[in-house]
């Protein structure tokens, strides 16, 4: 077999056109066949993209034809085999393609075969790249291979695609503050830069800076995981992410947030307990002993159940700070040590005691110990239950002495003596009556065992008087119940003796409240407002004698109240002129303190405008501004309708009748006067009048009798028509007494 190879010179494309083969090749298989018979193969075009991004794919097709001159030989077929290779190294190249048992077709010479191979290749760096495709033909009957190439130019674009963060790490997620943390990520870029930094935030900080981990690759296309370890954090629970950047892109993980942890404790040390004692070592039953131990804790933890004691394996009980310790003991700083103290009385017996305690992390115990010895020890004490100190006796009072004793043993030889610092020896027994002269006693038991060898005493200190005096209530006044009115008074009289003579001491109440002191005699004035049941109460007592008290039942009626007014009054407001302005104002008020309503009138004309106890007015228009005399009426009313009226009187002057101003001369400031009342009551008070510019002040004193006083002030009499008399000198009408059963009305 004869084999002949056309060789071709390669043509670097630029775009991306197909190209005519560089090269073809043919094997002549004249020793196989009965005639010269040929293969040739034409490697006819390769096409790439014009340019490929950093990371991305793009396809390039490789065009294959192959021609055969007999197809009615016995050939078997051929295998071809298409592969790529490139100039730069700024690809990543797939692996080769073949096909094998390929025949040719057609119905006459020359047959042919045709194929396009198609290659994905990815960007891997920037530049401009050589991309050549080779086709290799096996005849696979006895003939050797032929190939041809193909060579096609792309630009690998660096385009900056943002690195990525991810399967982050955090070990261990918690800790305490001497446990160093570790954290890693993984780092991708799809254009496979190296990170110009990558770092730790931790609760939003930079913490550090990562490293690439021990035994990774640097492919960062696919992925380099990056670390940092022996991260230190303070007590509390906390939050981490990433920073990175490729160099021109940073990007953070996660986004807008953090991921939790580690959750950090303080590191701690085991509390110490030590110096564990117990006080005294040894004792009787009933004895207190104190137990002590000192607790230390390097971190100031303070104990978090408090330091416990068991004493022979009962339950464990909290111990309190010893505040009797050194100031350095007890100053509660457990970092430089604190000292505990336990006290409780025990039994007979020997003990063992131990501690124990937390400080909220980690327990310690001290013990069991030793100690103490209690052991019993004979005790007997005397005790007086009878008379209680302090107590007080009369001459010839019999007094019963009675006594006890305790013990820790049962005793059956106990012998009780009695006796006093005034009558010595007074008797034997645990219970006896005697009868003790006047005086200062301290009584004395004595208590006392022969089997035990043993005796106690207790003493009381008593007084005994002489008989206790007497108090007799002899008269009271009134003898009863008491009806009587708001405003009224009321005088309650007690006479009393006492047996012993001497000294009484009064002490009055009024609805339990202490209104007088220290005489056999007081006046209750109730006031307005206070209608309703009271009790008056006198208390007498004289020394240590046996209290006498007297009360009396008081019934107060509601009453009209009176309007009070103070002083003189003026009724003639004097001499004005036409045009003048005057005033008048009513110094009035109401024992409750309550509004009083006033209205005016003029000439028997009401003043609508004026309700108040001020009235002031221009005499211009209207009939009282009239030459001649006027009267002014002001009807005041209280709440409870008490009224009274009270007149004024003005002259008004006619025009100009002596001078430019128009003005006589002025009239006299106060004019003696009097006021009635419409309704029982006394009415005291002042009135102001203004002189033209000025207040006028009236004052008046009400009069008790209603009649008519003056041509200028009028007053009338309603109701009242009591006439004098009654035990209080006040009149008494029958058409205004009231009595209830069981009172006596006092007016």
């Amino acid at each position: 077999m004869i084999l002949s190879l056309l060789v071709l010179v390669p043509i670097t494309v630029w775009s991306m056109a197909d190209i005519p083969p560089s090269r073809t090749a043919s094997a002549n298989c004249a020793s196989c066949h009965s005639s010269s018979y040929y293969e040739r193969v034409t490697l006819t075009s390769a096409t790439a993209p014009p340019s490929i991004e950093v990371g991305a794919q793009g396809q390039v097709d490789v065009l294959v034809d192959v021609e055969g001159s007999d197809k009615r030989s016995s050939y078997t077929g051929f295998s071809i085999t298409v592969s790529l290779s490139q100039q730069n190294n700024k690809l990543t190249l797939p692996a080769s393609q073949s096909l094998s048992g390929q025949t040719l077709s057609g119905t006459s010479a020359p047959y042919r075969w045709s194929r396009t191979f198609s290659f994905m290749v990815t960007g891997k760096a920037g530049g401009d790249e050589v991309i050549t495709a080779s086709a290799r033909m096996d005849p696979n009957h006895g003939s050797p291979a032929v190939t041809d190439s193909k060579t096609a130019l792309t630009t690998v674009t660096v385009t900056n695609h943002p690195p990525g963060l991810s399967q982050q790490q955090l070990t261990p997620s918690s800790g305490d503050t001497n446990t160093g943390f570790s954290y890693s990520v993984l780092y991708t870029d799809p254009d496979g830069d190296i990170p110009s930094f990558i770092r730790l935030l931790i609760d939003g900080s930079v913490k550090g800076d990562l490293l690439t981990i021990s035994g990774q690759g640097m492919d960062h296309i696919t992925g380099v995981r990056y670390g940092i370890t022996g991260i230190k954090l303070p007590v509390g629970t906390h939050n981490y992410g990433f920073v990175a950047s490729d160099g021109s892109v940073q990007v953070d993980l996660p986004i807008g947030g953090s991921f939790e942890g580690p959750t950090v404790i303080r590191a701690n040390t085991p509390p110490v307990l030590s110096n564990g004692t117990v006080t005294p070592g040894s004792g009787s039953p009933g004895d207190e002993f104190i137990f002590y131990v000192d607790y230390l804790d390097l971190e100031n933890d303070i104990p978090s159940s408090g330091v416990l004691i068991s004493i022979s394996g009962g339950p464990y009980t909290a111990m309190s700070v010893d505040m009797s310790a050194p100031a350095t003991k007890k100053d509660g700083a457990f970092n430089n040590g604190e000292r505990f103290m336990y006290r409780r009385t025990l039994a007979e017996g020997t003990y063992l005691f131990s501690f124990n305690v937390s400080d909220g992390m980690a327990h310690n115990s001290l013990g069991p110990l030793t100690g103490p010895v209690v052991s019993v020890v004979p005790t007997l004490v005397a005790s007086i239950e009878a008379p209680k100190a302090g107590s007080v006796f009369r001459d010839g009072e019999g007094i019963w002495l009675n006594g006890s004793f305790s013990s820790n043993r049962a005793l059956s030889d106990v012998v009780f003596t009695w006796s006093s610092n005034i009558s010595s020896d007074l008797g034997n027994g645990n219970s006896i009556l005697v009868v003790l002269p006047t005086g200062h006693h301290r009584v004395k038991l004595s208590v006392s065992s022969d089997s035990l060898s043993l005796s106690s005493e207790d003493t009381v200190d008593i007084e005994v008087r002489h008989a206790a005096p007497v108090i007799t209530l002899g008269s009271y006044y009134p003898t009863r119940g008491v009806l009587i009115e708001e405003g009224s008074e009321q005088v309650f009289i007690v006479r009393a003796s006492s047996v012993p003579t001497g000294t009484i001491g009064y002490y009055w109440e009024l609805d339990l409240s202490k209104v007088d002191n220290g005489l056999p005699q007081w006046t209750y004035a109730p006031g307005y407002g206070s209608a309703g049941s009271h009790e008056v109460r006198c208390t007498m007592t004289m020394d240590d004698a046996v209290p006498l008290t007297r009360s009396w039942s008081v019934l107060v009626q509601d009453r009209p109240a009176p309007i009070d007014f103070n002083g003189n009054l003026t009724t003639d407001l004097g001499e004005y002129a036409y045009g003048d302005i005057f005033g008048v104002t009513i110094n009035a008020s109401d024992p409750l303190g309550r509004t009083l309503s006033v209205h005016w009138s003029i000439d028997g004309v009401a003043m609508a405008s004026s309700t108040g106890l001020d009235l002031s007015m221009v005499l211009r228009d209207g009939q009282w501004a009239s030459l001649g005399d006027h009267i002014i009426v002001a009807a005041i009313r209280n709440p409870d309708g008490t009224e009274m009226e009270v007149r004024f009187t003005y002259h008004v002057l006619g025009p100009d009748p002596f001078g430019p101003e128009g003005r006589g001369p002025p009239g006299p400031l106060l004019a003696e006067g009097t006021v009635g009342a419409t309704s029982a009551g006394p009415i005291l008070g002042s009135f102001d009048t203004n002189w033209p510019g000025y207040l006028i002040v009236a004052v008046c004193t009400i009069a008790a009798v209603v009649k008519l006083v003056s041509a200028v002030l009028v007053l009338t009499k309603k109701d009242d028509t009591r006439p004098p008399g009654g035990p209080t000198g006040r009149s008494v009408g029958p058409g205004n007494r009231k009595e209830a059963e069981g009172f006596e009305r006092w007016d």
